[in-house]
C-alpha cells in the first residue's frame, strides 16, 4: 500500500474533503484513512500537566479510572497485582492521593466530561421517563452525596432512603405527586 503524507492528510481534512475523497486521491481504502486521522489525532493530545510527577504506571491508572474503570480494574491494568485483595487495595490507596484525583479529573476535562456535564446528564437521567433509568441515576446521586452512609444502627435513615425508593416506583408507574415523598420521609 501507498504510504500517505500525514501532513497532507491533516491538510485536506481540515479543507473538509471527504474522507473517501482523501482515500482516493492515496490510492487507499476509506478505512485506512479513518484509521490514520484517529491514530494522528491521538498523537496531538498533550498529556495533562498534572502528569509530570507521576510515573507510568500511575498514568495508566489514570487513562483506566478515565475510561470508566473501576478501581480493582485499573490496578490490574497499571499494576502487576497477584490478587483481586491485592488490586483492591492499590486501587483504593492509588484513589487517595490528591495527584491522581488531579490527573483523573484533567483527563475528563480535556475530553469534555467536566465535572458541569456530568452532572448534567445524570440529572436528565434521573428524571428520565423510563424508571429504571431513574432509579440507577438516583442511585449513582445518593453514592455520590454520601446517602448510602448510613450508620449500621441508624434505622430511621435506612427507612427513609427505602420510602424514597418506593415512592419512586410509585410516581414511575402514575402514581402520586412528588410532594409525597416528603410527606412520608419527614422531609429529609
Amino acid at each position: 500500500m501507498k504510504k500517505v503524507d500525514d501532513e497532507k492528510l491533516l491538510q485536506m481534512l481540515a479543507e473538509g474533503k471527504a474522507q473517501k475523497e482523501i482515500a482516493a486521491f492515496f490510492g487507499c481504502a476509506p478505512s485506512f484513512i479513518t484509521k490514520r486521522k484517529r491514530q494522528l489525532q491521538a498523537a496531538e493530545v498533550e498529556e495533562p500537566p498534572t502528569f509530570a510527577g507521576l510515573t507510568e504506571k500511575e498514568k495508566k491508572f489514570c487513562l483506566a479510572k478515565a475510561e470508566g474503570k473501576t478501581n480493582v480494574q485499573a490496578a490490574t491494568i497499571a499494576y502487576e497485582v497477584t490478587s483481586p485483595e491485592s488490586a483492591k487495595a492499590m486501587g483504593y490507596n492509588m484513589m487517595q492521593k490528591d495527584t491522581i484525583q488531579a490527573s483523573i479529573a484533567e483527563i475528563m476535562d480535556v475530553h469534555g466530561l467536566t465535572k458541569e456535564a456530568r452532572i448534567k446528564q445524570l440529572k436528565a437521567l434521573v428524571y428520565h421517563r423510563d424508571g429504571n433509568i431513574s432509579l440507577k441515576a438516583l442511585d449513582q446521586t445518593w453514592k455520590l452525596d454520601g446517602s448510602y452512609a448510613v450508620k449500621p444502627d441508624d434505622e430511621q435513615g435506612r427507612l427513609g432512603i427505602i420510602n424514597v425508593i418506593k415512592h419512586l416506583q410509585i410516581i414511575h408507574r402514575g402514581g402520586p405527586a412528588p410532594a409525597a415523598i416528603e410527606e412520608t420521609t419527614g422531609g429529609d
